[in-house]
C-alpha cells in the first residue's frame, strides 16, 4: 500500500491532466494486456484511477478477446497452466457470463490474466478493471494429482501454489457487484463464488455443500469446533471483530467470522430470500439491486442499507435475521448440511427407483441406513456432539457414494486416467467455445481488504496466501 501510494502520489501533479500515453519497450515476442485505450503504439488510459489501480500484464501471454453481454472479455494465458487452456477459457467466459446476467458493468473491458506463481491464488482491486488468478487453478480433488507437475516446474510443492476454480468468480464479484460492502464483502464473495462454480457447472452439487460444511477451515465444521462456544464468537459486524483481526492479523479464527462464517450467513439468506418469495426472488436480485442503484465501487453500502434493500426486494422483514446472525452472534443452525443430507437421499431415492430387481432389497436397506445416518448427524449436531456428528455426516456420505456407485453388472469397463500434464497452447488459437451451463434446480437464479497476504496456521489446512511481493522487491 506504500508503493501504490507512491504511485499515486508521483503521477498527481499540481496542474490538471488532459491525457496521459504510454509506451512499453519490450522483447519482440511479449504482449501488454491492460484494460486501456490502444492506438498505434501506445495506449491512453480513460481515467488516473485505472493506472493506479488494477493490474498490468507483461509478458509471453496468449491473449484472448470474447464480447460477452456488451464487453469485451480479455483473457490473458501463459504457456503452462494445469488445466487446458480451453477449459480455462470456457469457464472464465462462462463465470463472466453468469455474473453480468444480474450485475451492470459499466466498462467496455474487463481483463482476467493468469499468472505463473509465486503471486498467489488471485486478487482483484474493486475500483479496478482487472483481476489475476492463479495459472495453476484447478479443481481442488485433483490436488495430489497435480502435486508431481507443481513440483517439476515450480520447485518443492507449496500449497500457496494451490487455487480452486471458485477464487475466480470470487475475483471477479468484487469487481463487478460494483458497490463496497466493507465488514461483510469478503464473506458474501465468498459465497458468491461458490455459488457461481455451481451455478456454471464448474462444481457440482457436491462440492458445493463440501466448502460450505466440512472442507478444511472453510464451513460449519470449522465454526462448530473452532468458533462457537469460544472468544473467537464475535457478531460479524461489530468493532470488537475489527479490533481483534486488526490486533491479531495471524488468527485465522478472527478472519474466519468475516470472510467464512459470513459465506454461510449468506448461503441462509440466499434460501430464506427464496423461500419467501416463493422462488421468485434469491440472493442475485438483493444485489442486482444495490448494484443498479450505486454502482460505485467507493460507495460503501452499510448493513442497515443492504437490510433494507432485502425488505423492499423481498418484500419480507429480514431485521431478526440480521439481529441474530450479522449483528449478533447467534448459534448457526445445521442449513447447509441438512440440506446436503437432503440431497443424498433424494439421490439415492432416485437410484433406488430405477434400480434392477435382483439389486433392490439391497439398495432398500442401503437407502434406510443413509436415512437414519442423515438423522443422527442432525440430531448430533443440534445435541453439540460436534465431533460425532461430523464422524457420522463422513459416514452417511460414504454410504452415499456407496449407493451411487454402478454395481458390477452396470458399471462401464474400467478405464485408466490419464497423468495430467501441463497443456500448451497452441498456435494459432482455435476460436474458443462459449458453453453455458444451464443452473442447478435449486438456484434458479443465479473488501474490506484487497491484498490478502496474511500469514495462516498450517495445521488450518487453509491455501496459504502469505507470500509478501514488497518484501521480495525490497530483498532484490
Amino acid at each position: 500500500w506504500q508503493r501504490q501510494m507512491c504511485i499515486r502520489d508521483s503521477i498527481y501533479p499540481e496542474a490538471p491532466i488532459a491525457q496521459i500515453n504510454i509506451r512499453f519497450n519490450l522483447p519482440e515476442d511479449w504482449k501488454v494486456v491492460v484494460s486501456w485505450d490502444q492506438h498505434d503504439n501506445f495506449f491512453r488510459p480513460r481515467e488516473i484511477e485505472s493506472i493506479t489501480r488494477g493490474f498490468v500484464v507483461v509478458g509471453e501471454f496468449k491473449v484472448v478477446n470474447l464480447k460477452i453481454n456488451n464487453v469485451n472479455l480479455i483473457i490473458a494465458l501463459p504457456n503452462r497452466t494445469l488445466e487446458s487452456h480451453e477449459t480455462i477459457i470456457n469457464n472464465t467466459a462462462n463465470t463472466f457470463n453468469y455474473l453480468t446476467s444480474f450485475l451492470q458493468y459499466p466498462h467496455e473491458r474487463f481483463v482476467v490474466a493468469f499468472a505463473p506463481p509465486p503471486l498467489g491464488d488471485g486478487d482483484a482491486d474493486c475500483c479496478g478493471q482487472s483481476i489475476f488468478i492463479s495459472s495453476l487453478i484447478h479443481h481442488y480433488k485433483m490436488n495430489d494429482a497435480y502435486r508431481e507437475q507443481i513440483e517439476k516446474y515450480w520447485g518443492k510443492y507449496n500449497e500457496l501454489h494451490f487455487t480452486d476454480w471458485n477464487v475466480l468468480p470470487h475475483e471477479m464479484f468484487h469487481i463487478l457487484d460494483g458497490f463496497s460492502g466493507g465488514p461483510y464483502e469478503e464473506g458474501l464473495t465468498q459465497y458468491m463464488g461458490y455459488k457461481s462454480s455451481l451455478a456454471t457447472g464448474i462444481w457440482d452439487t457436491i462440492d458445493f455443500y463440501h466448502f460450505l460444511t466440512t472442507y478444511g477451515a472453510e464451513g460449519l465444521k470449522f465454526y462448530y469446533t473452532e468458533i462457537w462456544n469460544t472468544k473467537y464468537n464475535l457478531p460479524i459486524i461489530s468493532e470488537d471483530l475489527e479490533t481483534a483481526i486488526r490486533e491479531n492479523p495471524s488468527d485465522w479464527r478472527y478472519t474466519f467470522v468475516r470472510a467464512r462464517k459470513m459465506a454461510i450467513v449468506a448461503y441462509m439468506l440466499d434460501k430464506e430470500t427464496q423461500i419467501v418469495t416463493n422462488g421468485d426472488k434469491s440472493l442475485n436480485d438483493i444485489i442486482s439491486y444495490i448494484n443498479a442503484k450505486y454502482r460505485d465501487p467507493h460507495r460503501y453500502v452499510s448493513p442497515a442499507e443492504f437490510l433494507e434493500t432485502a425488505n423492499l426486494v423481498t418484500g419480507h422483514n429480514f431485521t431478526d435475521f440480521f439481529n441474530k446472525y450479522i449483528w449478533g452472534n447467534d448459534w448457526l443452525p445445521p442449513i447447509p448440511v441438512q440440506d446436503m443430507l437432503d440431497y443424498y437421499i433424494s439421490k439415492a431415492e432416485e437410484r433406488l427407483a430405477t434400480a434392477e430387481p435382483a439389486e433392490k432389497e439391497k439398495l432398500e436397506a442401503m437407502v434406510e441406513e443413509l436415512k437414519q445416518r442423515c438423522s443422527d448427524t442432525v440430531e448430533l449436531i443440534y445435541e453439540e456432539e460436534y465431533e460425532s456428528a461430523f464422524k457420522e455426516l463422513e459416514n452417511a456420505k460414504k454410504l452415499f457414494l456407496r449407493i451411487m456407485t454402478p454395481w458390477p453388472s452396470e458399471a462401464p469397463s474400467p478405464t485408466l486416467m490419464p497423468t495430467p500434464t501441463f497443456t500448451p497452447i497452441p498456435s494459432p488459437m482455435p476460436k474458443p467455445m462459449l458453453t453455458l451451463s444451464p443452473l442447478p434446480h435449486s438456484y434458479s437464479d443465479a473488501c474490506i481488504h484487497r491484498r490478502r497476504l496474511r500469514p495462516l496456521p498450517d495445521s488450518y489446512g487453509y491455501n496459504h496466501r502469505c507470500h509478501s511481493f514488497l518484501n521480495d522487491i525490497e530483498e532484490d
